[in-house]
């Protein structure tokens, strides 16, 4: 209770979270009064306990169970209300710490899902505005970097933009993940550029330096021979 209580102020503020904040803080209030209850009654059977009357001990301790019980919905319903606020509302994030990185972290995941849905609309220029913004924001994050290009072959379909950027893209050759991305990443814009011969032989490529990826190879070269 002490640091929801803390954190109301902050989170209450994002525009649209106050109905879920004040939701959350009564159910809350209403889960610490009733094990508040279950505490004292608690107590009450350990006293009588001492004192010898074991019975109504005996049924202070069932009371306590009831009251427990009953105490479950509350606890649930707050910790429902908890979480609609940190996934619905993003409450909490950067708010607590009053850490700039947490922000940052924040407004990077809000540009990446609105990217993510408006690509799932089918609505390509907006998705490949915001993964373009997103980019700028974070110029230095190299997923970022991959992200945009990988937005200028499926939202743009431009290929020679995205080939012009990955030739910018540095990677260490010890980082086998980061390859094979930039590998498949390079076999769609010379598919998206229309060179499907270069694509087949950055894929080759990629067959000798991961043979253990053989079968996802294969899968990216049928796809390129349907196109």
């Amino acid at each position: 209770m002490h640091s929801g209580t803390d954190a109301h102020g902050p989170v209450e503020r994002i525009p649209g979270a106050r109905n879920a904040v004040v939701e959350h803080e009564e159910w809350g209030q209403r889960t610490r009064n009733i094990f508040l209850i279950v505490g004292v009654i608690e107590l009450a059977a350990l006293i009588l306990t001492r004192r010898g009357r074991v019975n109504q001990a005996r049924g202070a301790l069932w009371g306590s169970a009831v009251v427990g019980l009953i105490g479950l919905y509350p606890l649930f319903e707050a910790a429902e209300h908890g979480g609609d606020i940190v996934y619905s509302y993003a409450g909490g994030v950067g708010t607590r710490s009053g850490d700039s990185a947490d922000v940052s972290r924040l407004y990077l995941a809000g540009l990446y899902q609105a990217a993510q849905a408006a690509r799932a609309r089918h609505d390509s220029a907006r998705a490949a505005e915001l993964f373009a913004e997103l980019a700028h924001r974070f110029p230095s994050d190299t997923n970022v970097r991959l992200l945009a290009i990988e937005s200028l072959v499926r939202d743009r379909n431009d290929g020679r933009a995205a080939l012009t950027a990955l030739a910018q893209v540095n990677v260490a050759p010890d980082d086998r993940r980061l390859r094979l991305r930039v590998g498949f990443l390079k076999a769609d814009a010379y598919v998206a550029a229309g060179k499907a011969d270069s694509a087949r032989v950055t894929l080759e490529q990629l067959r000798s330096a991961f043979p253990e990826m053989a079968g996802r190879i294969q899968d990216r070269e049928r796809m390129i021979n349907n196109q």
